[in-house]
């Protein structure tokens, strides 16, 4: 086959682009790094975990409902005569902290005439805040947190053998309301059905 550089004279503006584009291609396929390619993988720049993502606190909540509710069913299944126990726990809100915070703001009016007798005033605010710090018993530092929310139950479902008899019932949801201090609009008791068969 001969090259003739005639016909390369030939190709038109647009065509040279798409050649460009795909030569491009080609070496961004070549030369990038692939996950088998032998890199040591200890060495590359790793961003910092970004905490109190929506998915994190959603499974935190889910943990948190999980471990509350096999309490209760352990606390719960004591109690004479509750039999089998299945709790759920629905958590509307998790732990909230509000951290301490030091506030530094600056003012600044500046009032301007000029030569017609017209005035203009300026005002510049500063506003500085940082989070208080304070030394941790291990010697490291830690944000000073000064208002603290607990998790805000959202509803408690009970169902147990032993709840079909009214003061067994009785027990259970007054032991349900005071081991979570909720209202009592939230606590749901219900017998256990059980199919004989």
């Amino acid at each position: 086959m001969n090259f003739n550089w005639d016909n390369l004279k030939k190709i038109n503006k647009k065509h040279w682009g798409l050649i460009a584009l795909g030569l491009l291609g080609v070496a961004m396929l070549v030369f990038s790094p692939s996950d088998d390619s032998g890199v040591d993988k200890t060495k590359k720049n790793v961003e910092p975990k970004k905490a109190n993502t929506t998915g994190e606190i959603n499974t935190q909540i889910a943990k948190k409902e999980k471990a509350l509710a096999y309490k209760l069913e352990n606390m719960i299944s004591t109690i004479k005569g509750a039999g089998e126990v299945k709790v759920s726990v629905r958590i509307a809100k998790s732990k909230c902290s509000q951290y301490a915070l030091d506030k530094d703001s600056n003012k600044k009016v500046t009032r301007e005439e000029d030569q017609s007798g017209g005035t203009r005033t300026t005002t510049e605010t500063r506003k500085n805040e940082k989070i208080v710090v304070v030394q941790g018993n291990e010697g490291g530092e830690k944000p000073l947190i000064e208002k603290e929310t607990t998790p805000e139950i959202d509803g408690v479902l009970v169902i147990a053998d032993g709840a079909s008899r009214p003061e067994i019932k009785s027990r259970i949801f007054n032991a349900v309301k005071v081991a979570l201090g909720v209202e009592p609009h939230k606590v749901m008791v219900f017998a256990m059905e059980r199919n004989e068969g």
